[in-house]
């Protein structure tokens, strides 16, 4: 499973590719090993339509006690991060966020929190009349208002959906 945070192209997925471990491991390579390696894999989830998966573990902490474990990536372009759980507190996470700019407090040691869902709609349990009547409501050009109006949609994919919807090659939305 390769995760990257990467600013240019975060993503999640499988790959066949044998990476090489470096000769000393990083400090948090060797936390996660601490938590994470005799732990098992119980669920996988994403929240909503968003790009946050949440995969969750059974693992022992020290005194043998059952503990909930997960590794959260959420990838949000260059607010990307991979953080660590304990029953739903940060062990750590590779980007910790500064409590003075930011809504949410990402550091060890407190409670995490996912991050907020803008009120849009989920195109797979939406009445699509509704959808319609939200974008035709909006000012903006016609990608801006899907990707404003729905959820998990990228700018990138709204692009190919007016164009489809227009079938104009060439619109500019």
């Amino acid at each position: 499973l390769l995760i990257t945070i990467s600013g240019v192209a975060p993503r999640i997925h499988f790959t066949n590719i044998n990476f090489e471990n470096p000769q000393t491991p990083p400090t948090l390579c060797m936390l996660v090993r601490k938590h994470f390696q005799s732990a098992k894999l119980i669920s996988i989830e994403q929240l909503s339509l968003d790009r946050v998966l949440t995969l969750n573990f059974l693992g022992r902490n020290e005194m043998g006690d059952e503990v909930e474990l997960s590794v959260i990536v959420e990838i949000m372009g260059r607010s990307s991060n991979i953080i660590f759980t304990a029953n739903q507190k940060i062990i750590d996470c590779l980007r910790r966020s500064d409590p003075e700019k930011s809504d949410r407090l990402i550091l060890p040691g407190a409670k995490y929190q996912y991050p907020k869902i803008r009120d849009k709609q989920n195109i797979l349990t939406c009445d699509i009349n509704e959808v319609a009547q939200n974008i035709a409501e909006q000012t903006m050009p016609l990608f801006k208002a899907v990707t404003l109006c729905l959820e998990g949609i990228s700018p990138l994919v709204a692009r190919e959906i007016t164009i489809n919807a227009l079938n104009d090659v060439d619109a500019t939305c």
